[in-house]
């Protein structure tokens, strides 16, 4: 069944929008202001992955709710699906903090880089069926919305799995690799869109 009430499509974006605001914010409580008892400096470099587990983690969610915000703007109804879809969604977004804290203790270390990698790589395959559910067939967007834009986007988004599920692969191959990696798929991920021209 669908609805086309606005109200209700507001309340999930706004919910949305809380959920990733929140977890976004708890990233920077784990980062911890150390003890003087051997220098700041030395003691604030001790604390390295915990400064880039932060920024990464820090950029995976602002990246998904910009990604998020631009799944949603052609979308003019919405079903149970759709809620339930985005509700799952912001379940994986909300685990991030517990991801980056076990990523930020145990750097490097194949089973923390497999609880972090399983937890953004859902991420983006709940976004593309999201996307494929709204999009197809015109279900949930706006009648002027383009087919063949559809089609980019929903291209873009599977090529972005793809290399995501490269990245999580390599990863637990050589965990040391983990940050790199990940950093290079985004940047790629970034470089696609504007090849592809996904707005």
């Amino acid at each position: 069944m669908l609805f086309e009430d606005k109200t209700g499509l507001e309340r999930m974006l706004f919910f949305s929008d809380a959920v990733m605001a929140i977890a976004i914010t708890l990233l920077v409580m784990d980062l911890k202001v150390p003890e003087m008892s051997r220098g700041l400096g030395p003691a604030l470099l001790a604390q390295w992955p915990n400064y880039l587990s932060y920024l990464f983690s820090f950029f995976i969610i602002g990246n998904y709710w910009i990604s998020h915000h631009r799944l949603f703007r052609p979308i003019v109804r919405y079903d149970d699906r759709l809620l339930l879809l985005n509700l799952v969604f912001l379940f994986f977004t909300a685990l991030i903090p517990f991801s980056t804290k076990l990523i930020a203790l145990y750097p490097a270390t194949r089973m923390a880089v497999v609880a972090y990698s399983l937890n953004i790589l859902p991420l983006g395959l709940i976004s593309y069926a999201l996307m494929r559910h709204a999009y197809v067939d015109g279900r949930l967007v706006e009648a002027g919305f383009d087919p063949a834009q559809a089609r980019r986007h929903l291209d873009f988004s599977r090529r972005g799995t793809v290399v995501f599920l490269v990245c999580l692969v390599v990863s637990i191959v050589v965990p040391v690799a983990f940050f790199p990696i990940w950093a290079l798929g985004f940047i790629g991920r970034g470089v696609g869109r504007k090849i592809w021209k996904v707005s």
